[in-house]
């Protein structure tokens, strides 16, 4: 884990590498902690420092309840991907025991 530090003075979280420090403001919103902006400097651009900066404060930050956060699990966010249980139910007899959408009800 790198070292991110939250400087409460300029409400941003920084993180030294190689002299330059890329950092992410921050706003608090009752609970909530908005990220409005997030930057690298050039010499630090394409090498992952802002993907750690943000990993690193997101574990600073998360309560128990919250699930973990990972630069692997923002990419899977970002990205549409489709699942399907067809072989499950063709080679082990899987049967589901709701529907789509009472899963998608249930889920949101």
């Amino acid at each position: 884990m790198h070292d991110v530090i939250d400087n409460r003075g300029s409400r941003r979280f920084e993180l030294l590498e190689h002299g330059q420090v890329a950092y992410a403001d921050y706003e608090i919103d009752g609970d909530r902690l908005i990220l409005p902006h997030v930057e690298a400097p050039i010499g630090l651009r394409g090498t992952g420092a802002a993907g750690r900066l943000m990993e690193a404060a997101a574990t600073m930050i998360r309560s128990k309840n919250d699930p973990s956060m990972s630069r692997s699990m923002v990419r899977l966010i970002g990205r549409e991907f489709v699942t399907s249980d067809e072989r499950a139910r063709r080679e082990l007899g899987y049967v589901g025991h709701i529907t789509r959408a009472e899963g998608l009800r249930d889920y949101v």
